[in-house]
C-alpha cells in the first residue's frame, strides 16, 4: 500500500496525524500487516515523553482502524483482479 500525503487537517490536531504516520511506519509487517498495538504507542509515549491526552491515543487508534479497514480492502480488490 503507497502511503499518501499526509491529508488536510485542522491545526490543532495536525500533531495526531504527525504521531499516527511514525507510529505506522513502525507497525510488524510479517505475513499481513498488523494493527498499532497499544504497548507499542505506550512505549513510544514513554521513551519519546510526548505527552499525549487520552483523547489522541483515542484518534491514533481510529485512524489506525480504518487504515487497516482500507488495506484489507486493497488487497481484497488486488486479490480479485488477478
Amino acid at each position: 500500500m503507497t502511503i499518501p500525503d499526509e491529508p488536510q487537517c485542522p491545526d490543532v490536531v495536525a500533531h495526531v496525524f504527525g504521531w499516527f504516520w511514525h507510529l505506522s511506519q513502525r507497525r510488524s509487517k510479517g505475513m499481513e500487516t498488523g494493527a498499532i498495538p497499544y504497548a507499542e504507542i505506550d512505549a513510544w509515549i514513554r521513551l519519546t515523553g510526548t505527552k499525549v491526552l487520552d483523547a489522541e491515543v483515542e484518534m491514533i487508534t481510529t485512524m489506525d482502524d480504518v487504515f487497516m479497514e482500507t488495506l484489507a480492502s486493497e488487497q481484497e480488490t488486488s486479490r480479485a483482479n488477478k
